[in-house]
């Protein structure tokens, strides 16, 4: 049993060299390769992108991240002013009323139409007050009216005179008033005021306006009968 592993062992070294082998080589690794990544030549551009792009962590191939765009306030034109307005286009100031007519302001007349009536018949008579200064003036003093016996003597009729419920209007320079007043030769007041009598007794009369503040006007005389 000691004789038989020499043997083996030859036999072993025989069959080596037989097949043309000797010692086993040690067969070395074929160089690794680098690790440095090829550089890229693509020359596209690409378009900036508005997002934010998160790389991978410790990725050396990973882009920059891109900030996300600020949006820009674009100026607009300033809003316009409202125009100056001028003086002439203001809304001009209300015209003030003019004061009570003076005096002397005005001119009072009384007048008929007619100088003779038939009895019976409508006396139309006119008290009239025109505006004689320069300037405007409103002539509202209360006044009274009659018919009076001719040259003299108690009135038969009256009434009396004042401005309509909304105020007397101004009077212009030159403008007039008139106050028309009817008589149907009823009397109406006097010492021989009769109630129920139809007319006044034939004669001569005249009309005659008075206002607080102004000279009386009297018309000129008329006949009745």
């Amino acid at each position: 049993m000691l004789v038989a592993r020499p043997v083996a062992v030859a036999v072993l070294g025989l069959l080596a060299a037989a097949c043309g082998g000797g010692a086993p080589a040690a067969h070395a690794s074929p160089p690794p390769r680098s690790a440095t990544p090829a550089t890229s030549t693509d020359t596209t551009t690409k378009a900036p992108s508005t997002s934010l792009h998160t790389g991978a962590a410790g990725s050396a191939a990973s882009a920059p991240a891109t900030a996300p765009a600020t949006a820009r306030t674009v100026p607009t034109a300033p809003p316009a002013s409202p125009a100056a307005i001028s003086p002439a286009a203001r809304t001009a100031a209300p015209t003030p009323v003019p004061g009570p007519c003076s005096a002397t302001d005005v001119a009072l007349s009384t007048t008929t139409d007619l100088a003779h009536y038939a009895t019976g018949q409508n006396v139309q008579v006119s008290v009239v007050v025109r505006n004689q200064s320069p300037h405007g003036c409103v002539f509202g003093a209360p006044g009274d009216f009659s018919i009076d016996p001719d040259p003299s003597g108690p009135s038969v009729f009256g009434v009396h005179l004042d401005c309509p419920p909304g105020g007397c209007p101004p009077l212009a320079p030159g403008q007039m008033s008139t106050y028309p007043i009817t008589w149907n030769q009823v009397p109406n007041e006097g010492p021989g005021y009769q109630s129920g009598k139809n007319n006044v007794d034939p004669g001569s009369y005249h009309a005659r306006a008075t206002f607080a503040g102004y000279p009386a006007s009297t018309s000129a005389s008329f006949s009745i009968g």
